[in-house]
């Protein structure tokens, strides 16, 4: 039997808490499998719970949840959730490395966090419901009894929803609490689950009827860890005020890694920034393009559920290279950077900056290695993430030996890379990766970028909207994990500051932009947000034409489209067509590095979107090499994040290895301004400017923003 695209192919083993569970395959994304959850009950409660679950797996976007795909009613209620190949973790059990079973219980708390910032409580954390894919990644699956805020509870009769022998105290005896406690709750089944994991035993194996009882103490003992079993012990709380958030908890478990017996480079503590949660609420649904199973007038799905994007990228699949050139002496780099697809405007500059920056190594030297000029076959092409390309220029780049990949642009190419590449020992190091997932993806400490997380982004964006006084939004972005994840961070910080989001969605890539504008006219909204790359220009154009652009309404962008092109792309004979467009975006770069560069690539250059940022990756990675004293990406990894940390500054390769060679610890401030790393490996602190298109087409910037750990404070600039 057929639901709607997708064809089943074979049950699964297991249920969900509500349906059966089949594999099957999406007729439209080349057959890729997908997990089907088909309701197996009529009753309305259970209908009800199976919508939830729905609302509740929409809302969040975590390499550590698994991710929803679609839903429909034809012709039974179904989800299609992301299909995830693995055990869950009662068959791997007990975790003997220490290493292993930190980066299983970081994925676990990560993507818990990933569901508690959304504002939603899981309420059956337990080693069924996390599968286990190997290489210490998990997800977090079945949030079939999921609660979020501003939804009501749904009590059970003879029963509290969850499964008892993983529940904490207060939920056996006061049954379904709000959303707040049960999140508490949430991290004392986790508290278990990591005992377990260590020790094969449920920690109150003893008397599990007993857990409730203050005075009986969990079974800790063989957990020689004494860091791990306090971690454990403060998330098994008999209080649950006592209970750290899963924020804490995930911060708690990172900083254990020092404990570990590998040497590690002198790091700040980790400074992961997050914008505070805000209230998660059901979207109101347009039709924008993005294909929804359809709903006839007797379906049991009410037509206000929100569409689900619907970006599945496939990945790249698995490759075995030789890694004999690792630790041969020669520092091999190259490029996955755009020369097609949606952000091959960016790319000649890109390419250029990446030679400019090789060749200023090489020609000032001091490494106690070889670093091999740039080949030609190692400048590839990224493509469109729909696409094979990537894929295919990976396996060039691995096949020949390179040490650090620069590149990709596109967040999306890079969830599509990434684990290829780091899975053969190689760094990828992107210029321009934002998308805000891409901090707690799982990378072997192999993946960085120049390029600050669109956390930042956002809530500069946000906090501009709500000061030029729009009472109501719509958020519109493509179809990507770019799109996606700033949209997030957009509505959030709307939100926060008392916009009202009318819509908040993402179209695809066959969007039919005359429908989108049609439901915008429909909604009529103060402010119209557009995150985007070159399709932008068409959707303005539409916009224009129904009297809703910039013209007509504030309109906003990005750093995806708000570039000098884009006047040109939407209509090329009247420079003043988008007037009034306002938006955020990177510094514009410094125009002794422009000149330079265009000088050096022989002129022409026109767009730098991100070349500063791929000329400071090349000098991050080569200072890191030479501190590390060795070609091997291993071993440069773990020195990346201290060059630009606390240290004497120095703005150049030269300036810094002079430092270097003295035993001087440098602090690497480059071209494309503040580069201060976290230990995810990317800035913690941002500029960005806030331009404006004037009527003679020319991007003119308003304000200066500066963001850092969520402050965001504004100065003008001068004239």
């Amino acid at each position: 039997m057929d639901f709607g695209r997708y064809t089943k192919k074979r049950r699964l083993t297991g249920q969900g808490a509500q349906g059966d569970l089949w594999l099957a395959e999406d007729s439209s994304n080349n057959n890729n499998r997908v997990a089907l959850k088909i309701l197996r009950s009529s009753n309305e409660t259970d209908l009800e719970r199976f919508r939830r679950e729905a609302r509740c797996a929409y809302e969040i976007v975590s390499p550590n949840v698994a991710r929803i795909w679609d839903w429909g009613s034809d012709p039974e209620p179904f989800i299609a959730f992301e299909y995830v190949d693995g055990r869950d973790l009662g068959t791997i059990v007990p975790i003997r490395s220490m290493a292993e079973y930190l980066r299983v219980s970081v994925g676990i708390v990560a993507g818990l966090r990933a569901i508690h910032d959304e504002g939603i409580a899981h309420r059956d954390i337990k080693p069924e419901n996390v599968r286990y894919e190997g290489d210490g990644h998990v997800k977090i699956v079945d949030l079939g009894i999921a609660l979020s805020r501003g939804e009501s509870r749904m009590t059970e009769v003879a029963s509290v929803p969850g499964t008892y022998g993983w529940m904490a105290p207060e939920r056996r005896s006061k049954g379904p609490l709000g959303v707040e406690a049960e999140q508490k709750a949430d991290i004392f089944s986790t508290g278990l689950l990591l005992a377990f994991l260590r020790t094969k035993r449920h920690p109150y194996a003893f008397d599990q009827n007993r857990i409730d009882a203050a005075a009986i103490e969990p079974d800790l003992e063989s957990i020689q860890e004494e860091y791990i079993v306090e971690i454990i012990k403060r998330a098994l709380a008999t209080n649950p005020d006592d209970r750290p958030t899963a924020r804490g908890m995930l911060e708690a478990l990172r900083e254990s890694s020092q404990f570990l017996p590998v040497p590690r480079s002198n790091r700040r503590k980790r400074r992961l920034l997050q914008l505070s949660g805000g209230l998660v609420a059901v979207l109101l649904v347009i039709d924008i393009g993005i294909r929804v199973m359809p709903d006839g007038p007797t379906s049991p799905f009410p037509s206000t559920l929100p569409t689900r994007p619907t970006y599945a990228v496939q990945a790249c699949t698995p490759g075995q290279y030789n890694r004999a050139s690792q630790g041969d002496a020669v520092l091999r780099f190259g490029a996955l950077l755009p020369d097609s697809g949606p952000l091959a405007a960016q790319g000649p500059s890109q390419f250029a900056a990446l030679r400019m920056a090789l060749s200023d190594v090489r020609e000032t030297g001091g490494a106690p290695f070889s670093i091999e000029s740039l080949k030609d076959e190692n400048l590839t092409d990224e493509g469109d993430a729909t696409e094979g390309t990537a894929c295919d220029s990976t396996d060039v780049l691995l096949s020949n030996g390179v040490d650090v990949i620069i590149g990709p642009s596109s967040s999306a190419v890079a969830e599509k890379t990434i684990d290829r590449v780091v899975e053969s020992g190689v760094i990828m190091f992107s210029p321009a990766n934002t998308a805000p997932s891409l901090t707690d993806r799982t990378d072997g400490e192999l993946y960085f970028r120049t390029a600050p997380s669109d956390t930042l982004q956002g809530s500069v964006l946000g906090k501009i909207i709500v000061d030029d006084g729009s009472k109501t939004a719509a958020v519109l972005a493509r179809n990507d994990l770019y799109g996606d994840g700033l949209r997030r961070e957009v509505t959030t910080a709307l939100r926060a500051g008392g916009v009202e989001v009318l819509a908040s969605e993402n179209y695809g890539s066959r969007a039919k932009y005359e429908q989108v504008t049609k439901k915008l006219r429909v909604l009529n909204p103060d402010a119209i947000v557009l995150i985007g790359f070159a399709e932008t220009a068409t959707i303005l154009q539409e916009m224009i034409r129904a009297r809703i652009g910039p013209g007509d309404k504030h309109v906003y962008g990005a750093d995806g489209n708000m570039r000098r092109t884009l006047v040109g792309q939407v209509d090329p004979n009247n420079q003043g067509v988008i007037a009034g467009m306002k938006g955020t975006r990177l510094p514009p770069e410094d125009i002794g590095f422009t000149d330079r560069l265009n000088a050096f690539d022989g002129g022409g250059l026109v767009e730098f979107a991100y070349a500063a940022e791929v000329y400071d990756a090349v000098i991050i990675a080569s200072l890191a090499a030479v501190i590390a004293g060795t070609d091997n990406p291993a071993n440069i990894s773990r020195e990346i994040n201290s060059v630009t940390q606390v240290g004497e500054p120095c703005n150049s390769y030269l300036e810094c290895l002079v430092k270097v060679r003295e035993n001087i610890d440098i602090d690497y401030n480059g071209v494309s301004g503040n580069l201060e790393f976290n230990d995810a490996g990317e800035p913690c602190v941002a500029d960005y400017v806030v331009s404006e298109f004037n009527d003679e087409g020319i991007l003119t910037t308003e304000l200066t923003a500066v963001t850092s750990n969520r402050c965001v404070t504004f100065q003008r600039s001068q004239p």
